[in-house]
């Protein structure tokens, strides 16, 4: 495992004599190497990339993306949807640093071959950083639109919108190092949607929590479904073609009164 300054090791969970370890920077705040080490003669490093939080993405109605980097800074982007509905992107009207966007303002325009998009800014606040390379590569918005194609990052006060914590998807390339692995899916999984306790007062233990799963291929749709069954999480599919999603959910938790209700009423 490779090291990182001023980083720390530790165990999360094990099972079937696997451990995972994470190692976290101390710069950065976030996991940064994920290692599976085993009684098994083999192990796996599997290496974040630079610059993403697996899970961080949160995506708009109007297929923005918000990606929560921390430290009350955010990055925007477009769907890999909105790409395709534009297609290949020549010019990208960005914001100056400094100026404030509304939440849902218009922040940015695209414009295309045949035709022009506004991008709304997911969030209140104040523009820091603008994409450099678009202003001579805008088509990496439509070849790289969840990556290299960012638009802009700014400054907001630290706390995702309910709306958006709706909508959080996960796009395939963010997942991609871990699907064949189901250990380490099923920690994914876990860590997106944990149990929640009914004596957590901060926790509505009554709603469903959901983590949606966008851009999978067919077999791998198959493998989070069962990597997801085996720890008692459920999966659906919803759309079609290049826009199959797959929702893995955690149903709202039932207190022992509740079970032995619904047994009584199915015994009368």
């Amino acid at each position: 495992l490779k090291s990182e300054p001023n980083a720390s090791m530790f165990p999360i969970t094990a099972h079937h004599n696997v451990s995972l370890f994470v190692c976290r920077s101390a710069a950065a705040r976030r996991p940064v190497h994920v290692a599976l080490q085993g009684s098994r003669v083999w192990s796996r490093f599997i290496a974040l990339k630079a610059g993403s939080d697996v899970g961080g993405l949160y995506f708009t109605k109007t297929h923005e993306w918000f990606q929560d980097e921390g430290s009350g800074v955010g990055r925007i982007g477009i769907s890999s949807v909105a790409q395709r509905a534009l297609g290949e992107v020549v010019f990208c009207r960005l914001p100056q640093e400094g100026e404030r966007f509304g939440q849902m303002e218009t922040i940015a325009t695209l414009e295309a071959v045949k035709t022009v998009g506004e991008v709304k800014s997911p969030v209140y606040g104040q523009v820091i950083e603008v994409n450099p390379r678009l202003e001579s590569e805008p088509a990496l918005v439509s070849y790289a639109p969840l990556t290299e194609g960012w638009l802009l990052r700014l400054a907001f006060n630290g706390k995702i919108p309910r709306y958006l914590q709706r909508r959080h998807t996960v796009p395939r390339e963010k997942i991609e190092g871990i699907l064949a692995d189901t250990a380490a899916l099923q920690s994914f999984l876990l860590e997106q949607l944990p149990e929640r306790r009914s004596d957590d007062g901060n926790v509505d233990t009554n709603r469903q929590e959901t983590i949606t799963l966008s851009g999978l291929r067919t077999f791998e749709r198959g493998m989070v479904h069962v990597a997801a069954e085996a720890i008692g999480l459920s999966t659906a599919s919803h759309g079609s073609g290049a826009g199959r999603r797959l929702i893995v959910s955690r149903s709202p938790r039932k207190e022992p009164n509740q079970v032995e209700e619904e047994t009584e009423c199915m015994d009368d």
